[in-house]
């Protein structure tokens, strides 16, 4: 049902849409999709946040008109105009930031390098920053994902062929992408390449999902905890992880159900029990964010 107004954003120095309930609040929240790109998740995943009363912009960083075509060095400063256009259009002074996967990444990445974030939500995120991709999801083990005033940041080289992934899916009867990722925490993530999650100004919340076949996201949440428990973090942080669902651990349309299930052996086994982890994962998120969100 629908219950919000809506307001596309396209000569602001990125590409959004703005969800705003019909009721003025001040609880605003920036929605990020995954390596999928595009907006069209994000879309739907706004539309859910504005159902329970908050404004939420999504925005697109790339494979879309506008803004990178590849996910190879995005400028984080995408980040920064969709929140300054927030702030100014809902008259808030703090801005949350909800992410999956690779906008999870980005979420925690952001929060690191702009203080008027006061709420992050990283779901299934990594916690370094890898080499980028085109978006036909080939591997680019030379190039960050991302870049930020102009120069590209400290990244991991991740650098596989299309046809390795392949057969990696085809070997584990499912999409499984983690072997590329374990040999690169095998080696050894340097320093420089590590999200710096403890420079930022927010409460910290960090879903995963033990089940992740895409890049390790359980590992994610464990390290970003520790790495916040040692410099004594002043603010509140807290990982969750879901024993049973994919990596798609937020709300998805009925339509995505058949895929999931193509794709991931836990999505078929417990179709149900996938789709439950997935709104119990939202409620979670939006809860956290009502919280800390201009507390």
């Amino acid at each position: 049902m629908k219950i919000y107004n809506l307001t596309t954003v396209e000569n602001e120095g990125f590409m959004g849409r703005l969800y705003t309930p019909e009721t003025i609040s001040k609880k605003s929240v920036i929605v990020l999709t995954g390596s999928d790109g595009g907006i069209k998740n994000a879309d739907y995943l706004a539309g859910r946040f504005a159902e329970r009363g908050f404004n939420a912009l999504s925005v697109a960083y790339y494979k879309i008109k506008g803004v990178s075509r590849n996910l190879i060095e995005v400028p984080v400063e995408y980040i920064e105009k969709a929140i300054v256009y927030l702030k100014e259009k809902t008259n808030c002074e703090k801005v949350a930031i909800y992410g999956i996967s690779k906008g999870g990444e980005l979420s925690l990445l952001s929060a690191s390098l702009f203080k008027c974030i006061d709420c992050v939500v990283a779901v299934v995120p990594n916690y370094y920053v890898p080499s980028g991709f085109t978006k036909f999801t080939r591997l680019i083990g030379d190039r960050s994902s991302w870049s930020f005033r102009g120069k590209p940041l400290s990244f991991v080289s991740i650098d596989g062929k299309l046809s390795d992934i392949v057969k990696s899916c085809l070997r584990n009867g499912e999409a499984n992408y983690t072997g590329l990722y374990k040999t690169a925490t095998e080696v050894g993530i340097p320093e420089e390449a590590v999200i710096k999650v403890e420079k930022s100004h927010a409460a910290i919340l960090c879903l995963s999902a033990s089940h992740d076949t895409i890049w390790q996201s359980m590992l994610a949440g464990e390290k970003i905890v520790e790495r916040l428990k040692n410099i004594k973090y002043p603010y509140d942080f807290e990982h969750r992880c879901f024993e049973e669902v994919s990596h798609f651990l937020c709300p998805l349309p009925e339509s995505y159900d058949k895929k999931l299930k193509f794709m991931f052996k836990i999505e078929k086994q417990l179709p149900d029990k996938c789709r439950e982890s997935r709104e119990k994962a939202f409620e979670m998120a939006a809860n956290w964010i009502e919280k800390y969100n201009n507390a």
